[in-house]
């Protein structure tokens, strides 16, 4: 879904305030989140694929990639090479002036049950960019880890993909079929995949 959809470009991570809501309570937490975004996919079209993850302290937040249908304001801070999170524009000249190399964060206003903050994944350096962003919010799925139940949340106009399966000819030694089970695929962003060829009597 991540690298079908060419316009999921932002990646978002939303928090919680506890003062605002249990950040702790799954059932209460989906339920606004829901509803949060279910307005804005039929308004204003957003798209998203969205992961839950754990705090240590079992607070709940997420990391999202969506498309540039939620407004967003320029937050005041960067990324830079040097830092995992964001630092202000007096520390980012201080450390890596290049600014060709920085990485805008926004906010996003409407988010009012906690902080947020959102990234242009295309103007973002080497680890920071698209492809990247999407094997980050895939390692989620294929470390089988699970936040209430769920893999990952989605919505909005998703381009789904598209799997076509056919017969092709191959030769191999039936007396060795332990060799064929081995045949490895990659899925990009994902983990590998192993194929077991039918065998006919």
């Amino acid at each position: 879904l991540c690298l079908c959809n060419e316009d999921l470009k932002y990646f978002a991570t939303f928090t919680l305030n506890s003062e605002k809501i249990d950040r702790k309570d799954y059932s209460i937490v989906i339920k606004k989140l829901n509803s949060w975004l279910d307005y804005r996919v039929r308004n204003i079209g957003l798209k998203y694929i969205m992961v839950a993850e754990y705090h240590k302290n079992k607070a709940i937040h997420f990391h999202a990639l969506m498309n540039e249908a939620l407004p967003h304001v320029d937050s005041g801070t960067v990324i830079i090479p040097e830092r995992s999170k964001p630092v202000k524009i007096s520390t980012a000249l201080r450390l890596h002036p290049q600014q060709e190399d920085w990485q805008t964060v926004y906010n996003i206003p409407s988010w009012k049950l906690g902080f947020s903050t959102m990234m242009n994944c295309e103007e973002g350096f080497e680890n920071h960019n698209r492809v990247a962003t999407c094997c980050y919010i895939s390692k989620y799925i294929t470390k089988g880890g699970k936040c209430g139940g769920r893999y990952y949340l989605s919505g909005g106009d998703l381009k789904r993909p598209i799997a076509e399966y056919y017969n092709t000819d191959f030769n191999a030694d039936v007396d060795n079929v332990e060799e064929i089970t081995q045949k490895e695929f990659e899925i990009c962003g994902s983990a590998y995949i192993k194929t077991k060829p039918k065998i006919y009597e």
